[in-house]
């Protein structure tokens, strides 16, 4: 009985033993893409990568990209599988939605590239204001020195000429100041905080004599509310951003063209006060702080610029300042 047991024990021992499992089952990938730029000129932007929603969207933070041609830098993860569409870099026409193949080790995943470009809008020039009387500000003029009052709003009005020195078109009414003014600013309130993405600047005298020539747009950062008065250091307290540095003196050069030949007023292709100086506050979006007040300072008028080029007597003029409008744009939804 005892011998019977030995043997069916040693029998036992003697069989094949299972094999031993080596390989670890492969798993699907749940990220297959590693990486996506996209390149405009010198400017990167990588793609926002959803790994849910199987998107890669690039947000395009500047004006005048032309989606048609983008080149774009692609990288999968080291196990993902390039399929239908895939690539590494190419150049896409990213005015409708690429679409492209990565397998995951399970299955084909179907992903779709999405380029957008930043949204702007007019801001509604009824809720700006300038914050007239305001201590440590430039002391702007109520009337025009002849007999003509100002109704306070000729800033955001949405009168301004035609074309050149057509002042009749906005019953010679002004914004700006005749007398020297220490503090050569003043401060815009919005009725509610905003990026400024851009802004357009009609002149007066067209684009000459006492038109700001050279400026900059500012914003304020501070914590809460506005103080009531500008300090003497507010450019450097640490409550304002500047936005723009802003230098139209050769618009000047397109007047003396202009004033060769005085049939050409009131044509944009030869006029610049048609369409206004515009200028971008920032090349990206991101840069650009939210906020509810903004400071344009003059630096010079187009006198302050150019001399005695312009006038002989430019320096008992140089302080004087007038504008038509200033028209805003803001990013983001409206």
């Amino acid at each position: 009985m005892l011998a019977a047991a030995a043997l069916l024990m040693a029998a036992a021992c003697e069989e094949t033993p299972a094999p031993f499992e080596t390989e670890i089952p492969a798993r699907p990938i749940t990220a297959p893409v590693r990486l996506a730029v996209a390149y405009w000129g010198d400017d990167a932007f990588e793609g926002a990568i959803d790994n849910v929603n199987h998107t890669i969207t690039f947000q395009f933070e500047k004006e005048g990209v032309d989606l048609s041609a983008i080149k774009v830098h692609m990288e999968l993860v080291s196990r993902a599988v390039a399929s239908t569409g895939c690539f590494t870099d190419t150049t896409l026409n990213l005015t409708e939605p690429y679409a492209f193949v990565v397998n995951n080790l399970e299955t084909d995943i179907h992903y779709t590239m999405i380029a957008k470009l930043p949204n702007f809008y007019a801001v509604d020039r009824n809720d700006l204001s300038v914050l007239y009387g305001r201590p440590g500000d430039a002391k702007i003029d109520l009337d025009n020195g002849y007999g003509i009052t100002f109704s306070g709003y000729e800033l955001f009005d949405g009168l301004w000429m035609s074309g050149y020195q057509c002042f009749g078109e906005i019953a010679y009414h002004y914004f700006g100041w005749v007398k020297n003014q220490d503090n050569p600013w003043f401060t815009i309130k919005s009725k509610e905080p905003f990026k400024m993405f851009k802004a357009r600047v009609y002149p007066y005298w067209g684009f000459r004599q006492y038109d700001p020539c050279q400026f900059q747009i500012w914003a304020y950062t501070g914590a809460g509310e506005l103080p009531e008065a500008t300090p003497a250091d507010w450019r450097t307290n640490g409550s304002w951003q500047m936005l723009a540095d802003v230098d139209i003196s050769g618009l000047w050069l397109q007047i003396q063209d202009l004033l060769t030949d005085t049939s050409n007023v009131g044509n944009p292709e030869y006029d610049p006060c048609v369409n206004g100086a515009e200028f971008q506050i920032a090349d990206y979006c991101s840069d650009i702080p939210t906020s509810q007040y903004y400071r344009f300072v003059v630096v010079n008028s187009f006198y302050g610029v150019y001399k005695d080029e312009m006038d002989p007597n430019w320096s008992a003029r140089v302080s004087t300042i007038t504008m038509s409008e200033l028209c805003v744009w803001k990013y983001g939804e409206e």
